[in-house]
């Protein structure tokens, strides 16, 4: 229990640092600036996905229904992406206190866990309903792009000698 605290604690804090630090490399808020446009950044299985079925041949009617899925997916993601934000504000308070309160970081941690859970739901049953609407051609299609990503990354983040 105290090992699974601790990780997501540590996760509550990589994120907040992160959002901070892209908050003050982007500029103020509320502004978009060039990469800042993408909703779903939370997710990028989802925003990676999203540019490989540009890529494929979808009719119409793929193309109709994806979006729906897509901007039910975003809807129903809204609320809980806030829940997060706030969650990340309150964490960021209570690290700031003048004393340290385990029990509400333990609270908030346990709650950031609950919301990841809510959001990988919510994506893998969008991915899913997506997928339903693939042909077989365009599945594979998917997987070999996604093969090949695969290699391009392991590429770029192989181990220099004597790294270990």
């Amino acid at each position: 229990m105290n090992k699974r605290i601790i990780t997501v604690i540590g996760a509550l804090l990589l994120t907040a640092t992160a959002a901070t630090l892209a908050q003050e490399s982007y500029g103020e808020r509320g502004k978009k600036e060039h990469r800042q446009h993408r909703g779903m950044q939370a997710m990028p299985m989802i925003d990676k996905l999203s540019r490989a079925l540009r890529s494929l041949d979808l009719d119409d009617g793929q193309k109709e229904s994806i979006k729906a899925v897509m901007q039910n997916m975003k809807a129903e993601i809204r609320p809980v992406m806030q829940l997060t934000q706030d969650g990340h504000q309150e964490l960021m308070r209570l690290i700031k206190a003048d004393s340290y309160d385990e029990q509400a970081v333990a609270a908030l941690a346990e709650e950031e866990g609950n919301l990841a859970t809510e959001r990988m739901l919510i994506g893998s049953r969008a991915l899913s309903e997506v997928f339903s609407y693939l042909t077989e051609d365009q599945r594979d299609q998917l997987e070999a792009m996604a093969t090949e990503h695969r290699g391009q990354w392991g590429e770029r983040h192989k181990t220099r000698p004597g790294e270990e």
